[in-house]
């Protein structure tokens, strides 16, 4: 990730890492190295975190995009490469928009409430894990309920195309109920 001059679409073609840091500068406290990990749009705020360096391995940093830089807030439970990451509001019972990072390897889940303070909150683990070994998995929500689509299956290292679904309840922590449904015609 690296700070660039103004927001917008920027269309790269044929660039490579080192032609992208003779331009740009990186931006502090994130390595220019990092591969894998998660990006996604909280509320039009930026978060990023998790990951593989070369030189420091598995991370569990996350960081918020702010005021035209990248800033460390709490870091994940667990250091992973393989992450997929979903944001929604939660059911009315907490009133709170979530954050869940689901990984591989172990098949965990962590969540971050997204609320005023949640930038010094710790991150939580789910009690309950993911169904199945599935890395390179995509997770979503679809009418309250996560939707784990596709991955490499942990068995024979093969294309997925199982589809999951997940009941979300807070009881106080989120819980998640996985059940199967039918796969997809094409592996992802």
């Amino acid at each position: 990730y690296y700070q660039l001059p103004d927001f917008g679409i920027i269309t790269l073609h044929q660039a490579t890492l080192h032609s992208i840091q003779a331009i740009y500068e990186p931006t502090a406290d994130y390595f220019p190295n990092v591969y894998g990990g998660f990006a996604i749009n909280c509320n039009s705020q930026i978060i990023v975190g998790g990951g593989f360096d070369d030189d420091q391995g598995f991370l569990n940093n996350v960081f918020i995009f702010e005021d035209e830089s990248f800033k460390k807030i709490q870091p994940l439970n667990k250091e992973e490469y393989i992450t997929s990451a979903v944001y929604f509001s939660s059911p009315s019972v907490i009133n709170e928009n979530v954050l869940i990072v689901s990984h591989f390897p172990g098949n965990d889940v962590e969540y971050l409430v997204i609320n005023e303070s949640f930038r010094s909150n710790p991150w939580k683990m789910c009690s309950d894990k993911l169904p199945k070994g599935i890395p390179h998995h995509q997770i979503n929500v679809l009418n309250n309920k996560l939707i784990l689509t596709g991955g490499i299956s942990e068995i024979g290292w093969v294309p997925s195309n199982e589809v999951w679904e997940g009941i979300i309840s807070f009881e106080p922590e989120l819980r998640i109920n996985w059940s199967p449904l039918p796969p997809m015609l094409e592996y992802r």
